[in-house]
């Protein structure tokens, strides 16, 4: 098919001489028509991905990659053909450069086993497309791993959508539409068959809090049926995360016939350790800049992370550091131990001293 004669739909709606972006499956539908190879086009979707978050419009998000408006149009739409060297080597170097940027960020990342058991966990489960069920207690560190897991490989490969609170497949279609990057103004059907046509079997679906479906003596069939077909149609893997009520629901007789069509696809199943080890404590301790702990601090971290979770430790190791940085101050476990000491002085109302 000859680029030039295109004619699939490019949302160009002006807006002080700018353009609005288009959805995401209708760019991924324009690249894989002019034989964009694959790598190229997860490339151009991270960009409009990235785009969409930062609320820009085209010329703006070409501007980071050293482009004008109008080229990035065509490329959106096909048109500029598929040859997209010179344009995807710009958004690798873009792209470098935020992930670098981010790691300046308040929330760093640390390389814990339980996030590289997680990464390879989600790596099969789009290479076998297969069904695939996740599970652990809160704070165990499931939701950092996979929105990290997203993150490394973004809407060409991976899309991540998390269950909304009551669990409606309408409300879990949008979402679900939203984090593809597609347009949530439309009928329900619409958004089905372009989902359908947006996921293939090179892309893995994670839908985490997927409990949110499964709660209390209701389930949401229709929604669970929704990811069951998503799942058969496109060949696509997928990966449901949630907690400890996911394999209970998934066993209670009252709902063995519909979801054991969901259970007999899960050959691959992974349970996340309620507390972490020794060596994913020191793993994030260490990436918000603090020493090994001795002492006092030691206990009180062992402590939080038996009874508490990683992701609650987390968010201590990040007021304490903040705390050292509005003092001007190296970080230490000082900070953390006057961070625990403040918390527990609020809690039980008293004036600090």
């Amino acid at each position: 098919m000859n680029p030039a004669e295109s004619t699939l739909p490019l949302v160009t709606v002006p807006a002080r001489g700018q353009w609005q972006l288009p959805s995401a499956d209708t760019v991924k539908t324009a690249l894989e028509a002019v034989e964009t190879p694959t790598e190229q086009v997860s490339l151009v979707l991270w960009l409009l991905d990235y785009g969409r978050h930062h609320k820009l419009t085209m010329a703006p998000l070409a501007e980071t990659i050293r482009k004008d408006g109008s080229t990035l149009s065509r490329v959106f739409s096909g048109k500029y053909g598929a040859e997209l060297d010179n344009i995807c080597s710009e958004i690798e170097h873009f792209r470098r450069v935020e992930t670098e940027r981010a790691g300046f960020g308040e929330t760093p990342i640390a390389p814990t086993r339980v996030m590289k058991r997680i990464g390879e966990f989600c790596d099969l489960a789009r290479v076998s497309q297969t069904m695939a069920f996740l599970w652990g207690p809160n704070q165990s560190g499931k939701t950092t791993a996979l929105e990290y897991y997203r993150d490394a490989n973004n809407h060409g490969q991976t899309v991540y959508v998390r269950m909304p609170v009551g669990g409606s497949a309408r409300m879990f279609m949008g979402a679900l539409m939203r984090a593809c990057g597609i347009s949530e103004r439309n009928a329900y059907e619409q958004m089905r068959d372009r989902a359908h046509r947006f996921f293939g079997p090179s892309v893995l679906l994670i839908v985490d809090e997927v409990h949110q479906a499964m709660i209390g003596r209701s389930l949401k069939t229709v929604t669970i049926e929704l990811i069951r077909e998503l799942h058969d149609l496109s060949r696509c893997g997928v990966v449901l995360c949630g907690t400890d009520v996911l394999p209970d629901m998934i066993n209670d007789p009252r709902f063995t016939k519909f979801l054991g069509q969901i259970g007999n696809r899960g050959v691959l199943r992974m349970r996340i350790p309620s507390a972490p080890g020794k060596a994913d404590v020191s793993a994030v301790c260490n990436a918000y800049g603090f020493p090994p702990a001795e002492g006092e601090a030691a206990e009180k971290v062992r402590e939080i992370g038996r009874t508490a979770g990683i992701g609650a430790l987390t968010k201590y190791l990040r007021m304490a550091r903040k705390l050292a940085t509005n003092r001007k101050q190296p970080v230490g476990w000082g900070h953390f131990l006057t961070t625990l000491a403040t918390l527990a002085t609020w809690a039980r109302g008293e004036e600090e001293a």
